[in-house]
């Protein structure tokens, strides 16, 4: 019995050790340029041995139904190149409130494990760039403080939630005062131990039976 308990701990203090020297890198890229959306999600573990990516290379607005609905593309590669899942997809105002209900409601019950968890998530790059224009001088001078307003609430509120000393985001906005326009890039990495997220989830289930 004493053998087999040992064999056990043993095993167990690798697991804890993978999972501490797992760091995993998520990286995420957003895209519009014209008409032209693309949206990409990378996780990448052991310096690219695992790697998964989920791709929106085509998102477009679908106004003829009765509530105006969003169609995307959506396609998934592994480290191979092979691509096992590639479908369309219709998401419609209803079924947007259906996700955001349920988002809220993740939040209402996990929200102080998933922040706590977030603390520990270090930023490593954020690039984020904006070509904004309208035609008119003046009314594109006013739209490019906005944007640099907004961008400068939502990149404090979002550095607030990592964890600290990560990498300074690097911010443009770009006014074209000669034509209408809106084109941006936003593209950012992250790191984190997967140990970091074993111990919030062995928190969650001692708090939940407590």
């Amino acid at each position: 019995m004493g053998k087999v308990f040992l064999v056990f701990l043993m095993l167990l203090i690798l697991l804890l050790l993978f999972l501490f020297l797992t760091v995993v890198r998520v990286k995420v890229s957003y895209s519009r340029r014209g008409r032209d959306d693309r949206f990409a999600v990378g996780v990448s573990a052991w310096r690219g041995l695992i790697h998964y990516t989920f791709e929106l290379p085509e998102i477009k607005i679908e106004k003829k139904k009765r509530w105006p609905a969003i169609m995307t593309k959506t396609k998934v590669e592994q480290k191979d190149g092979d691509v096992p899942d590639k479908r369309e997809n219709v998401i419609s105002l209803p079924k947007f409130m259906r996700t955001a209900s349920g988002i809220a409601d993740i939040m209402r019950l996990y929200g102080k494990y998933i922040f706590e968890f977030l603390k520990k998530v270090r930023l490593r790059r954020l690039t984020w760039y904006t070509e904004i224009g309208t035609g008119d001088s003046s009314q594109t001078g006013l739209l490019t403080g906005a944007v640099w307003g907004l961008k400068g609430i939502v990149l404090t509120a979002f550095c607030r939630i990592l964890s600290p000393g990560g990498a300074t985001p690097a911010v443009e906005v770009r006014p074209r005062f000669d034509k209408a326009c809106f084109n941006t890039v936003l593209d950012c990495a992250f790191e984190v131990r997967l140990g970091h997220l074993f111990i919030t989830g062995i928190k969650y289930f001692i708090a939940k039976h407590k």
